[in-house]
């Protein structure tokens, strides 16, 4: 089997026969490059440098609360995952399972679809305050919409009979 093509790597001779993983980590050394001159000429606490960043993981790590808060945002994602995959999944399923759902359903599916993720987030801590509980929600809501247009596909392909 032929390897594939690279069109855009046309002009770059040079990195025409790099492998994937070369190109990945020439990518990758590209941005830390980038990154690091733009933090050597901002010289400003706003943008630290890769070098600032990686010591201050490690600190935090060393003391035990950068695990501790990525902990807790995984189980925030866990919690907006179940609820948004069941709620998605049931609403898919009756939608993809009944025209009359899906007719009253599919002017909403697509509402929720368009909103953007910034405007549902600001409207939860609005609504539910600065709490676990709005985050939760909020990314619950914001993908139930992409669940049920899934898994409403999935389920118009199933067999009736």
């Amino acid at each position: 089997m032929p390897a594939p093509t690279r069109p855009f790597l046309q002009g770059l001779t040079f990195l025409s026969g790099a492998s994937d993983l070369t190109l990945r980590l020439l990518s990758l050394g590209f941005f830390l490059l980038v990154w690091a001159s733009a933090a050597l000429i901002a010289q400003s606490a706003m943008l630290p440098g890769p070098w600032a960043v990686a010591k201050s993981m490690v600190d935090h790590t060393v003391a035990g609360d950068l695990p501790f808060h990525v902990g807790v945002t995984l189980a925030r994602v866990a919690a907006a995952f179940v609820v948004a995959m069941a709620i998605g999944t049931a609403v898919g399923l009756v939608m993809g399972r009944s025209r009359r759902a899906d007719m009253l359903f599919d002017g909403w599916l697509v509402l929720g679809l368009n909103v953007p993720a910034l405007v549902v987030i600001i409207l939860c801590f609005i609504w539910l305050g600065l709490t676990d509980v709005a985050a939760v929600v909020a990314v619950a809501i914001n993908k139930i919409p992409l669940v049920a247009v899934t898994v409403r596909e999935g389920a118009r392909t199933l067999d009736r009979g």
